[in-house]
């Protein structure tokens, strides 16, 4: 009997245009919290590789910023004058 009530229940909300926005909406949500999920997963990830590579993230920091910049002087001089040398 109860299998039958759900059966007419349906039924009845099917023809109705509740259902599909209701259906719609509930499938829409849940596609959004699976991707929120899976960023929250991967900078999760993220996060964990950095806590467990912290001496070797820090060095590549270091090493970044040790590294000189080739290019860096003839960038700021561009809008004056395209050669490198500028007098």
């Amino acid at each position: 009997m109860k299998i039958l009530l759900r059966y007419f229940a349906w039924f009845l909300l099917s023809h109705s245009i509740y259902f599909w926005v209701i259906t719609g909406v509930v499938l829409s949500l849940n596609k959004i919290s699976t991707e929120l999920r899976e960023k929250l997963k991967n900078s999760q990830e993220k996060i964990n590789f950095l806590r467990e590579n912290k001496k070797r993230v820090e060095w590549a920091i270091i090493a970044g910023w040790k590294r000189p910049n080739i290019a860096g002087p003839w960038k700021m001089m561009r809008g004056v004058d395209d050669s490198p040398i500028s007098w």
